[in-house]
């Protein structure tokens, strides 16, 4: 699996008190990243599983995207599949990496990493659904609250809910999956975690939703006193946005009853997915494209209010835009 490193020279697991060695387990992969134009990728990456080898792979696989974004930088076309309009295009390559531009701002939102092609563009497709959900949950205030029981769904949060940490959820049917948001609370109710996810099970959902939301917690308590501090301060103003944005609530059993939804919305005309060659592994990286969606986490400073996303849904204006709390949910 690891065909690009030997084990022990450039990934390790990170543990952070008794709540982290036992399951789950989180690691840590940390890998020189590529520098093309002046510009280098991250460096890093994190996942977590029941499993000490299999959270490994899941960061090994995360990392591989990241460098794998890097790598359309090389060239000025790349070929690609309109799963939707089913026709092979060539765009440009810079809808497919890294940019940090207003006019087209993009993260690794929608991208894969793995050995089968179908199980990739699934999962490369659900997290660009997923993190233009975010947009429509946070922004538009559509979807949600599901009141459950923590306990019923995992162990993870237990040793926080005896010490009055709070957790909530947030759902959204739309794209044709359910998206999932999980929030970590402190004692004094300020947002210290998040986690988002999409599946077309709510139950899938809901578990990758935690898992993330248990990532960030990870990071949360690897973090200096002051770091944590400003932090808290950052998030205070945010803390309560989803609380009372929120009017609609699912409640106990009325949670498995929560469908998917429809299908993808008539407003979605393109959804481009690209396979990316690698230089140093035979493992694949898949990524996606649409016109019509964000390709990142939706920042306030780097959403476009123009595209269908926003206009054919929830249309805010740059007024309303300017006095919403900036989205902290990652």
């Amino acid at each position: 699996m690891f065909d690009r490193f030997r084990y022990g020279e450039k990934s390790c697991f990170y543990t952070q008190g008794i709540l982290y060695q036992s399951e789950p387990f989180t690691s840590v992969v940390r890998l020189q990243n590529y520098s093309i134009n002046k510009e280098v990728g991250p460096s890093s990456a994190t996942a977590t599983s029941n499993s000490k080898s299999n959270s490994l792979i899941k960061a090994d696989m995360e990392m591989l995207e990241r460098r794998g974004y890097m790598l359309p930088k090389l060239s000025s076309k790349i070929w690609t599949y309109d799963i939707i309009q089913k026709h092979k295009q060539k765009l440009d390559s810079s809808k497919f990496s890294y940019s940090l531009t207003k006019e087209f701002y993009s993260d690794s939102t929608g991208t894969a990493a793995g050995v089968t092609s179908k199980y990739l563009v699934e999962k490369a497709t659900t997290e660009l659904f997923e993190k233009n959900a975010l947009f429509l949950i946070w922004y538009g205030g559509m979807g949600y609250k599901m009141k459950i029981s923590i306990k019923n769904w995992t162990t993870i949060f237990n040793k926080y809910l005896e010490k009055n940490y709070k957790i909530e959820f947030y759902g959204l049917s739309y794209f044709g999956i359910n998206n999932i948001v999980t929030i970590v609370k402190d004692p004094y109710g300020i947002i210290i975690s998040t986690g988002v996810a999409g599946d077309k099970e709510i139950y899938k959902a809901v578990k990758h939703s935690i898992d993330e939301a248990y990532l960030q917690l990870w990071n949360f308590f690897g973090k200096s006193s002051q770091e944590k501090k400003e932090i808290r301060i950052d998030n205070s103003y945010s803390s309560n946005w989803l609380e009372k944005k929120i009017k609609k609530s699912i409640i106990g059993k009325d949670i498995e009853n929560i469908k998917s939804g429809s299908g993808l919305p008539s407003w979605l005309k393109n959804l481009y997915v690209a396979y990316i060659p690698q230089k140093d592994t035979k493992h694949k990286v898949i990524a996606t494209y649409s016109p019509q969606l964000y390709a990142s986490l939706p920042l306030k400073g780097v959403i476009r209010l123009d595209l269908p996303i926003n206009k054919m849904t929830i249309d805010i204006k740059k007024e309303e835009l300017n006095n919403f709390p900036e989205c902290i949910i990652a």
